[in-house]
C-alpha cells in the first residue's frame, strides 16, 4: 500500500510533465503531449527501479526524503530550480568563491529565460465531461511594444461544448455607427443594434451569427454588455457587430440558466489553461542533472550530519546508497527532458522571409536595372509604400503613431517615375530613394549580383525574433567584431514584459545575464558596451556587468537627463534622469572633451559668424590649439526666444582641424598668435561652440558623466514611448566607433541605435521580437535612408540594409516529431531522444543515390538558404545568386546539391542532439 509521501512525490512529478490534457497545433500543445508520453514511459521504470532497490520497511523512508527533496525543485512550469527552497530545510548554494567574498545569486540563475513572442493558437480541452474550444482566428499581435492582454467571448454554450472567441481588449467604437445610423449617443446605437440584430440595418453593418440565446437575460444592462461592436480594416469600412458574452458573472448566469456545470472556479481554470501556452516554460536548465544531483548531496549531508543520533553502520550506509542510486536515477529521467528542451534552444534557426532595402544610388551604374524595377508589377507596391510613408498614421483609437515624413513627398508627384532616369543616367534629386526587394521577387538576385562582396556592401542587419536567438545566430560571424555595444532593456517595472510568477528580478537577472554572456562574447578588446537602465534594475544590472565584463572594465555610470523638471512627485524628490553604465575594454579609445587649453576663456562660450551658403567655397583649415589633436565643429540654429532652448546642436567629426567655410579675411579675424578667437555675433545669426575629440585625458577637460546637454525623451517619430533622442546616441556611437565599425543593439526598440548608426557612417547589427519590427523600425529606417534630417545632421544618405526573421523556439516545438523508441527496460536507459524524427521531415532520401538531400522549403515555405547557411557556417556572404551562395573563404553551397553527405554541417538545424 503506497503512503502519502509515495502519493505526493508521483503527484508532484506527474505535475510536472502532465498539465491538463488539451489539443491543437501550436509548440505548446506540442510539448504537452510529449511530456505526458514521456511521463507515461518513465513512471513504470521509476517504480520497478525503486521496488528493486529499497525493502518495504524503507520504503515510506525513501518516499519522505524523495518527496521533500523534490518539493524544492519541482514546479508546474516543468523547468527545476530553487521554486520552494525553504531556510529551514537547510538547502543552500555557494555563491562566493576563494577569490570573491560576495557574489550575486537569483534563483533562476542556471537557467535560460525562453520567453519569445506571444502567438495564441486555436486549442481545446474538456472540463466536467464539457468539450472547450478557443477560438483564436480573429486576434491580432498588439502593435509596437504596446501591452495589450486577451479576452474571452462566449460565442456558444450547450451542455456538450462551450466555444470561447479570444481577442485583444479593445473599446468598442461607435464612431462609423453614428454616421450609418445617425445617431449621438452610444446607448442608443446598442439599443438600435440590439433590436434590429440579424437585419438589413445598414449595408455596412455586418450581424456576425453566434450561437448564444439573446432571450437569456432580461436587463437592458445585461444585454447591452453582451454587444461586441469592432470596426473592420476593408474597403468597405464595414462594422462588424456581435452578440457574445465576456463579462464573467453573465457567462455563469448564461450557464446556469441553461443547465451547463461550469462553475466560476472551472471558468477561471478554463481560462488560465489557454493563457498558459504563453505563460509556461520561462525557463530551460542549463544543466538539470548537474545541477539536481549537486543539490541532492546538499541535501543527503544535512539530512544525516544534522542529525546526531545517525548510527553510521554497514546497513544505512548501503540504505542511503540505494537511495541516492534511485534519486539519481529520477535525476537523470527529469534531466533527459530537460536538455532536450535546452538542445531545442540552442539550435541554429532557420533563416526566414529575407529581404534587402537598398537606395538607388547603389544601382547607378545600372540603369538598365532601375529600369526594369520601375517596370515591374511590383513598382506600384513599392510607390504605394512610399506614399504611405509620407501620411499621418494613425491607430484604431484615431491616435498618431507616425507624423508625415516629408521626405517622401516626392511619390506624390505627377509622374514623378519619369524623372528618376535623365539621359540615360540615375537624377540625384532620386537617388536616395529606398528599393525593398519583397516588392521585386523576380528581380531579387539580378539585383544582388550587383555587389561583388555583399557583406562589405551592407550597411546594415534587422533581426526579427527573440534577441538571445538573434545574437547566437550571428555569433560565429561576428564574435570579436563588434566596436560598441548599446543596450536598453526592459526596465524591470514588473510591466515592460513578461514575468514569471513573483521571481520578477531573478527573472530580468536571468534575462539579461544570458545576453550579456553572449555579448561578451562579439566584444573585443578595443570595445566600448553601454547599459542604460533606470532606478528599478540599476542597482542589479551594474553588479551583474561587473561579475560578466569584469570590475576592471567599469568606467563611468553615466547620469543622463532624460526630461525637464516637472511637479509629478507627490511623496518623493522627481526622478527626471536615468542611468547608463559604461565599460570599456583594455584597448577601447575615444571620449569627449571641450576645448580649454590653449584658448581664452572668452573662446570657450558660445560664439558665432556668418555661414556661407555657397558651397563651393574650398574648406579651409585652422591650426590646433596646444593640446588638442581633433577638433569638431558644431553648429546650431537659432529656435526660439528662450535662451535655454534656443539652440539645436548639429555636426560632424572631422579628422583634423576646423572646416571652415569662410573667406580668408574672416579666418584672419579669427587666428591672432596661433590662437583661435570668435568674434561677436549680430543677432539671428547661425551660432557655434568648437569642442574636440581627444586621446588623451591629460589634454582638455573630460566630458563629465552628468548629461544634460544630450536630448530628453520623446514620443518621436511613431510616438514610440520609450524612444530616445538620437543626440543622445549620437554622442555614444561618436564617443565609442569610427566609421565603419560595428554597432550592436539588440533591444531595438524604435530603432534609434540603428538610425543613428547609419547616419554617423557605422556598420550596425540589430534585433527585436515584436510587431513593431515591420510597423516602426523598418518604415524609420527607410526614412533615414532617403535623407531624415529632423534630430542630428548627418553627411552619410543612402544605404543598404537586410532584414529577416529567424525561426522561433515554439515553431520548432510544433513540427518536431517525437515518438517513444524504448521497448524493454534496458532500452530506455539509453533512450535521450535521439532516436525520434525531430525535423528530418526537411530530409528526401535518394536510394539510388545513396543520399540524404536537405530539402528545407519541406519545413517552412519562405526559408532563406544563404543567410541560413551563412549563420550556421560562421561565413559571411560574399557573392549572392538564385542557385548558390559563395562565402567570404570562396567557399560555396549549390542548393541543389546539398546533402547530408557533402554538407555534414548542416545537420544542429534538423537533427539536434541531446546529451
Amino acid at each position: 500500500m503506497s503512503n502519502i509521501y509515495e502519493q505526493r512525490f508521483f503527484s508532484a512529478l506527474k505535475d510536472t510533465f502532465i498539465g491538463h490534457p488539451i489539443k491543437g497545433k501550436s509548440g505548446y500543445v506540442n510539448l504537452m503531449d510529449l511530456k505526458a508520453q514521456y511521463f507515461a514511459e518513465i513512471e513504470p521504470y521509476i517504480k520497478a527501479e525503486i521496488d528493486k532497490q529499497i525493502e518495504a520497511k524503507y520504503r515510506e523512508e525513501l518516499f519522505e526524503k524523495l518527496y521533500n527533496f523534490f518539493d524544492c525543485y519541482l514546479n508546474e512550469t516543468g523547468t527545476v530550480f530553487f521554486a520552494n527552497s525553504q531556510i529551514h530545510k537547510n538547502l543552500y548554494e555557494k555563491v562566493y568563491s576563494d577569490r570573491d567574498d560576495v557574489a550575486l545569486f537569483w534563483k533562476t540563475q542556471k537557467l535560460y529565460y525562453v520567453k519569445s513572442e506571444a502567438n495564441y493558437e486555436d486549442l481545446q480541452t474538456e472540463v466536467n465531461g464539457i468539450n472547450i474550444k478557443f477560438d483564436a482566428s480573429e486576434i491580432k499581435h498588439a502593435k509596437g511594444n504596446e501591452k495589450k492582454s486577451i479576452q474571452f467571448f462566449m460565442v456558444k454554450a450547450t451542455k456538450g461544448e462551450v466555444v470561447f472567441k479570444i481577442r485583444y481588449k479593445e473599446n468598442n467604437k461607435y464612431d462609423r455607427l453614428k454616421t450609418y445610423l445617425e445617431l449621438d449617443k452610444n446607448n442608443d446605437i446598442i439599443d438600435k443594434c440590439l433590436e434590429e440584430y440579424g437585419t438589413a440595418l445598414h449595408a455596412n453593418i455586418v450581424f456576425e451569427n453566434t450561437n448564444i440565446d439573446r432571450t437569456i437575460f432580461d436587463k437592458k444592462g445585461d444585454q447591452r454588455k453582451c454587444l461586441f461592436i469592432e470596426n473592420l480594416d476593408d474597403a468597405l469600412e464595414s462594422v462588424k457587430v456581435e452578440y457574445s458574452i465576456s463579462d464573467l458573472s453573465l457567462m455563469l448566469q448564461y450557464l446556469h440558466k441553461n443547465g451547463i456545470i461550469l462553475y466560476e472556479e472551472d471558468l477561471k481554470k478554463i481560462f488560465s489553461i489557454y493563457k498558459r501556452q504563453n505563460e509556461i516554460d520561462y525557463f530551460i536548465h542549463k544543466d538539470a542533472e548537474g545541477f539536481l544531483k549537486e543539490q541532492f548531496d546538499i541535501y543527503v549531508y544535512n539530512w544525516l550530519f544534522n542529525d546526531l543520533d545517525t548510527d553510521f553502520d554497514a546497513a544505512t550506509v548501503k540504505r542511503m546508497q540505494n537511495i541516492k542510486k534511485i534519486t539519481h536515477k529520477v535525476i537523470e529521467y527529469i534531466a533527459r527532458f530537460e536538455d532536450e528542451l535546452k538542445a531545442i534552444w540552442e539550435k541554429p534557426k532557420f533563416v526566414r522571409n529575407c529581404n534587402y532595402v537598398l537606395t538607388l544610388d547603389r544601382l547607378s551604374e545600372h540603369t538598365d536595372l532601375i529600369e526594369k524595377l520601375m517596370k515591374s508589377p511590383g513598382w506600384e507596391k513599392q510607390v504605394e509604400e512610399w506614399q504611405s510613408l509620407n501620411k499621418e498614421w494613425q491607430d484604431d483609437k484615431g491616435e498618431t503613431t507616425k507624423k508625415e515624413w516629408s521626405e517622401f513627398a516626392f511619390a506624390n508627384e505627377k509622374d514623378f517615375e519619369n524623372q528618376i532616369i535623365q539621359k540615360g543616367k540615375l537624377n540625384t534629386k532620386y537617388q536616395f530613394l529606398p528599393i525593398d526587394t519583397k516588392f521585386f521577387p523576380e528581380l531579387k538576385f539580378q539585383i544582388l549580383t550587383v555587389f561583388e562582396n555583399l557583406h562589405d556592401s551592407l550597411n546594415g542587419t534587422l533581426i526579427k525574433g527573440d534577441n538571445w536567438q538573434g545574437l547566437n545566430s550571428v555569433l560565429s560571424k561576428f564574435q570579436n567584431d563588434i566596436s560598441l555595444v548599446y543596450i536598453d532593456p526592459p526596465f524591470n517595472t514588473g510591466e515592460d514584459f513578461d514575468y514569471k510568477d513573483k521571481y520578477q528580478d531573478s527573472t530580468w537577472l536571468t534575462l539579461m545575464e544570458n545576453r550579456i554572456v553572449l555579448l561578451d562574447e562579439v566584444l573585443n578588446d578595443k570595445s566600448s558596451f553601454y547599459l542604460h537602465l533606470d532606478y528599478n534594475a540599476n542597482f542589479l544590472g551594474r553588479v551583474l556587468l561587473n561579475r560578466v565584463l569584469g570590475e576592471n572594465n567599469y568606467k563611468n555610470e553615466i547620469i543622463w537627463q532624460r526630461a525637464d523638471p516637472h511637479n509629478d512627485a507627490k511623496d518623493k524628490y522627481g526622478n527626471i534622469h536615468d542611468n547608463i553604465y559604461y565599460y570599456r575594454k583594455p584597448n577601447a579609445k575615444y571620449y569627449w572633451s571641450e576645448i580649454t587649453t590653449g584658448l581664452s576663456d572668452a573662446a570657450i562660450k558660445e560664439y558665432s559668424w556668418m555661414m556661407l551658403k555657397d558651397k563651393s567655397v574650398k574648406p579651409l583649415k585652422l591650426p590646433l590649439p596646444d593640446g588638442a589633436r581633433q577638433l569638431k565643429l558644431e553648429r546650431a540654429t537659432q529656435k526660439g526666444n528662450n535662451p535655454e532652448r534656443r539652440f539645436e546642436w548639429r555636426g560632424a567629426k572631422l579628422k583634423s582641424g576646423i572646416q571652415w567655410m569662410g573667406t580668408e579675411s574672416e579666418m584672419e579675424q579669427m587666428l591672432k598668435d596661433g590662437k583661435l578667437f570668435l568674434p561677436k555675433y549680430p543677432k539671428g545669426q547661425q551660432r557655434c561652440r568648437v569642442l574636440f575629440l581627444d586621446e588623451r585625458q591629460e589634454a582638455g577637460q573630460v566630458v563629465q558623466d552628468i548629461w544634460q546637454d544630450a536630448g530628453r525623451m520623446k514620443g518621436g517619430n511613431g510616438n514610440f514611448n520609450t524612444q530616445k533622442p538620437e543626440k543622445l546616441l549620437e554622442r555614444i556611437i561618436t564617443a565609442s566607433s569610427e566609421k565603419d565599425e560595428v554597432v550592436m543593439d539588440i533591444f531595438l526598440g524604435s530603432g534609434t541605435t540603428a538610425s543613428v548608426a547609419q547616419k554617423l557612417g557605422r556598420k550596425w547589427i540589430g534585433t527585436e521580437i515584436g510587431s513593431h519590427f515591420y510597423e516602426i523600425i523598418i518604415p524609420r529606417l527607410k526614412r533615414t535612408l532617403v535623407g531624415d534630417k529632423s534630430d542630428i545632421d548627418y553627411s552619410f544618405e543612402g544605404g543598404f540594409f537586410k532584414y529577416y526573421e529567424l525561426e522561433q523556439y515554439e515553431e520548432v516545438l510544433s513540427k518536431a516529431q517525437y515518438q517513444w523508441q524504448g521497448k524493454d527496460e534496458n532500452q530506455v536507459e539509453q533512450y535521450s531522444f535521439l532516436q525520434d524524427q525531430k525535423l528530418l521531415e526537411a530530409i528526401e532520401i535518394d536510394y539510388e543515390k545513396k543520399n540524404a538531400k536537405v530539402v528545407f522549403e519541406k519545413l517552412y515555405s519562405d526559408v532563406d538558404f544563404p543567410e541560413t547557411l551563412s549563420n550556421i557556417s560562421g561565413k559571411h556572404i560574399k557573392q549572392l545568386f538564385e542557385e548558390k551562395v559563395v562565402f567570404d573563404d570562396g567557399s560555396e553551397v549549390v542548393y541543389a546539391d546539398m546533402t547530408f553527405e557533402k554538407y555534414p554541417w548542416i545537420k544542429p538545424l534538423i537533427w539536434w542532439n541531446s546529451k
